[in-house]
């Protein structure tokens, strides 16, 4: 039979213990399995690492997620602003997620990504590492700055400079009938011996 003190102490020991699992946080619902180390964090302050992970990508985009196929893989989005490409804001597409560590990374429904992809726009490519990150905090002006760091570099301006030491006026007419002299005088005697060569001899 159980003293008063032993039930005390039990009782005691049961409060604490249930105390101890309201502390535990659990997972909120939707949560997925945690992002392999060293995907998704593209710097997207940085326009090197932007350039860097949009080399050989069609579409740079700003997408979010409304449904995730069963395969955990295939990921339903709407493109919210379009970075580089031909995609454009409210069109729906369909990203892939391609790799090797395609089945370890999990998007979260209802947020937004930068997808960095290549493909049409019914089965976008991205890279199942480094073709995605995460754009929470994003603004319109990071948007801008995106898009600037991607645009192909303006070709270099033409200007015209004057002669060095100026220009003392209109060309000298020896000089500018000068080519078409020469050519004249050769055509002349051109025909003087040919008049010669045709000539009967006596």
């Amino acid at each position: 039979m159980t003293s008063a003190p032993q039930r005390s102490a039990l009782s005691l020991l049961a409060a604490l213990a249930a105390a101890a699992l309201t502390l535990v946080p659990s997972p909120p619902a939707g949560a997925g399995p945690s992002i392999p180390a060293g995907c998704g964090d593209v710097d997207l302050a940085d326009p090197a690492a932007v350039v860097a992970a949009a080399d050989g990508s069609d579409d740079v985009f700003v997408g979010r997620v409304v449904r995730i196929e069963a395969n955990r893989v295939g990921h339903e989005v709407v493109v919210e602003d379009a970075v580089a490409g031909d995609l454009r804001p409210g069109q729906p597409a369909r990203v892939v997620l391609a790799g090797d560590r395609g089945d370890d990374v999990r998007l979260r429904l209802n947020a937004t990504y930068v997808f960095f992809t290549s493909g049409e726009d019914r089965a976008l490519q991205a890279d199942s590492c480094d073709g995605w990150v995460s754009a929470r905090g994003l603004t319109a002006s990071g948007v801008a700055e995106l898009r600037e760091a991607l645009s192909p570099p303006e070709p270099p301006s033409v200007t015209f400079s004057e002669p060095e030491g100026g220009s003392d006026g209109a060309p000298e007419l020896g000089r500018v009938l000068a080519p078409g002299g020469a050519i004249a005088l050769v055509g002349v005697l051109g025909l003087v011996l040919l008049s010669r060569v045709g000539r009967p001899r006596p």
